[in-house]
């Protein structure tokens, strides 16, 4: 068998964008499909604001509900524009005419909080609700004027507050926002200044346009650089530290108690309690940028857009700004955002971009995929509007209904065969080409990408046609450092594939039996490369190669013709091919380990060491069958035997009979003693694959998780 994993339908490799995409549209039940806006409700329901009411989502189905002429309150336009969440289980509803309707989850029904305030003017023009945590929603009008409304008693006679612009010589036509301090003041931000609500000896006429809340402290700032402190017993007064020189485009609460000033020239970071400022800017040299969308990761990350132009990644850490680039989208998004999913990746969906993740390793933004019928597909999201669930799943709003984006942990891709054949051999190349062969004799070549490129065809050319074979049953594959593929089949020999310009030349090298200088044998099933850079080659019934020659007048020694002590009456079956970082070479056959020194020229002289499962000795190999060998980085060398799990290497002498070994298997945490491979992570684990699961092995903890996938991996039988 091939030392690799092998899938039966598709096979998994290394990736972050994979996305699960599931649709809801009036198919799904949705009443209608135009989704203007979205929540989640304290209990968990999903509301969507449509053209036709409001949908609640339970997990299971969707509920519509709307006005009818007979209703007791009839709204005028069932055309939701804004939903957002009040307390106590009730929706605010902003509706296609400008107008503001309460909707009681619990009763199920509309209410019009100004039918009991016919004195009051009712609200239009509205531009914005704004929900605060003290039961109390403010309605902002494009032309200024403000609704207070008290979510418990808006019956009362001052449930409902009318404050028309002007009202106090600081409320001006624009509002700003509406923010709630420490101290349970409702400020009211506008361009002619601040007041608080009920408290009009609290305001100041300066166009205050951010304010953030930092425990009893509240700080207001101007566009223009000035930032003012008010507490309870010191009121409006200006901050210690000094004024700032650049045009400030934001306040923000850091996790660590901070206060960050977002400016045109980077970020400054304020130690509110010491009164001490520190600048992360952008270089002298680069263009002021325009930061919008705040958001801190848990890395203490602070991301930002610039403009439509890039990313801005500020590291509050080590006080270093980076610009990130991101694929651009020829459709505009009404909407945009910053995002981290459970596992800590970062998403964002830019106004003029596509919905992509943070590729630390690129330090670029790439676009998320899914996969539709077994074929990859960069997701297309249009933005229109979204929300963050309780899972930290994503739901966009889209022409036609909504999606919702589910973030997987388990970073892979997987390539679809479009066919039920066995794949035999797997290779990535110098160049991040992924090989794929299956039984059909069929080679599928993908790029770094795993984007399809074509399949190779015996004259050595890759055609986009997923039937053409190759005409061999392909088990292992080889790169040289001439960058030849070498290609290992399961009865016809090797083939060479060496480039030339867009296609291949193909070399093909057989077992002859007048020619005692050519293979021992066509079943190819492993190569290995000493640490001279000589090629050897492990066959299926005529024991171990090596080449000798240059390419491509090529011939093979092996125990007929020059490995003289090679122990070709046992170890006729070769299944793997393995050199140590200390040079000793490693070879697994059906009848044991092989070890041996191949520091020499002299082939004829080469000392093999066998090493079996014996009876009598519990710290033997596990198994005689042997099919694969690993090396940590640490350098511990783990061998799989079939059926017996893996055996770990004790002896610090390999050039023995007498390896004495420690073994892993289902009796001691395994999951399954039928392991195939084995490969590293980038944190030391290992990934140890069975026949339907893949588990992570921690040698330093001695800690084993599985993780389980409904595929079936098969290992190549004969």
């Amino acid at each position: 068998m091939v030392a690799i994993i092998l899938y039966q339908f598709f096979l998994f490799v290394h990736a972050q964008g994979l996305i699960d995409v599931r649709h809801y549209s009036i198919e799904d039940g949705l009443s209608q499909n135009i989704v203007q806006d979205m929540l989640q409700d304290d209990d968990g329901y999903i509301w969507l604001a449509t053209w036709n009411g409001l949908e609640k989502y339970d997990g299971y189905t969707f509920k519509n509900y709307k006005s009818y002429p007979t209703d007791a309150i009839k709204l005028k336009y069932n055309r939701m524009v804004q939903v957002i969440k009040g307390s106590d289980h009730t929706l605010w509803c902003h509706t296609y005419d400008d107008k503001v309707y309460l909707f009681d989850t619990q009763r199920e029904r509309f209410e019009d909080v100004f039918v009991y305030h016919p004195q009051i003017e009712e609200c239009d023009l509205v531009e914005k609700l704004i929900p605060l945590n003290n039961g109390i929603v403010w309605v902002v009008a494009s032309d200024g004027n403000l609704w207070r409304i008290d979510e418990a008693d808006y019956q009362k006679d001052n449930g409902v507050i009318f404050l028309s612009s002007g009202s106090v010589p600081q409320h001006g036509n624009h509002v700003y926002s509406v923010v709630l301090d420490a101290y349970n003041n409702e400020w009211i931000l506008t361009d002619k200044g601040c007041f608080v609500y009920g408290k009009r000896e609290l305001s100041d006429k300066r166009d205050f346009k951010y304010a953030v809340s930092l425990n009893h402290q509240f700080y207001m700032a101007t566009s223009s650089g000035e930032i003012v402190l008010y507490t309870s017993k010191g009121g409006i007064k200006e901050v210690n530290f000094e004024r700032i020189d650049w045009d400030i485009m934001g306040l923000l609460a850091l996790k660590d108690g901070k206060m960050g000033v977002i400016t045109k020239r980077g970020v400054i970071v304020v130690d509110t309690y010491n009164n001490h400022a520190e600048n992360i800017l952008i270089d002298k040299s680069s263009s002021d940028i325009s930061p919008s969308g705040f958001f801190q990761s848990t890395d203490n990350k602070l991301w930002m857009f610039n403009g439509k132009s890039n990313v801005v990644c500020c590291d509050l850490k080590h006080n270093k700004i980076e610009f990130v680039s991101y694929p651009f989208s020829q459709r505009e998004k009404m909407y945009n955002f910053i995002h981290e999913d459970s596992y800590g990746r970062i998403w964002i969906l830019a106004s003029n971009g596509e919905f992509s993740f943070y590729n630390p390793t690129k330090n670029l933004f790439e676009q998320g995929y899914t996969y539709i019928n077994g074929e990859k597909v960069s997701y297309k999201a249009t933005g229109r509007k979204f929300l963050v669930d309780n899972q930290k799943n994503i739901w966009l709003s889209c022409d036609s209904g909504v999606d919702m984006i589910t973030f997987l942990n388990e970073n892979y891709s997987y390539f679809s065969m479009n066919h039920h054949d066995k794949i035999r051999g797997l290779f990535v190349d110098s160049r991040q080409r992924v090989w794929i062969a299956d039984k059909s004799k069929r080679i599928e070549v993908y790029d770094r990408e795993h984007r399809y490129i074509g399949n190779l065809n015996e004259a050595g050319d890759l055609v986009q046609d997923r039937q053409v074979i190759f005409g061999a049953d392909i088990y292992c594959f080889f790169e040289d450092e001439a960058h030849r593929l070498w290609m290992g089949s399961r009865e016809n020999g090797i083939y060479v594939a060496v480039p030339e310009a867009e296609k291949f030349r193909i070399f093909h090298f057989k077992h002859d039996k007048k020619d005692k200088r050519s293979l021992s044998s066509d079943a190819i099933y492993a190569f290995g490369k000493d640490m001279n850079g000589h090629i050897w080659i492990g066959t299926y019934g005529g024991g171990l190669n090596v080449v000798d020659g240059i390419f491509p007048d090529l011939h093979f020694i092996h125990s007929d013709n020059g490995l003289d002590l090679y122990p070709k009456d046992e170890c006729r079956k070769v299944r793997s091919i393995y050199c140590t970082s200390t040079g000793i070479m490693l070879v697994g056959t059906t009848d044991g380990l092989l070890s041996f020194s191949a520091k020499t020229d002299e082939y004829r002289k080469i000392q093999f060491n066998l090493n079996h499962c014996e009876t009598k000795r519990a710290n033997s190999l596990s198994n005689n069958d042997v099919i694969y060998t690993f090396e940590s980085k640490k350098g511990e060398i783990y061998i799989i035997t079939h059926s017996s799990g893996l055996n770990l290497v004790t002896s610090k002498n390999l050039l023995c009979d007498n390896i004495e070994f420690v073994h892993l298997n289902k009796q001691n945490g395994l999951p399954s003693d039928m392991a195939y491979t084995m490969i590293e992570g980038n944190r030391n684990e290992l990934w140890i694959s069975f026949e339907d699961q893949i588990c992570r092995y921690n040698p330093d903890r001695g800690s084993i998780e599985s993780a389980e996938f409904n595929l079936q991996m098969q290992q190549n039988s004969d």
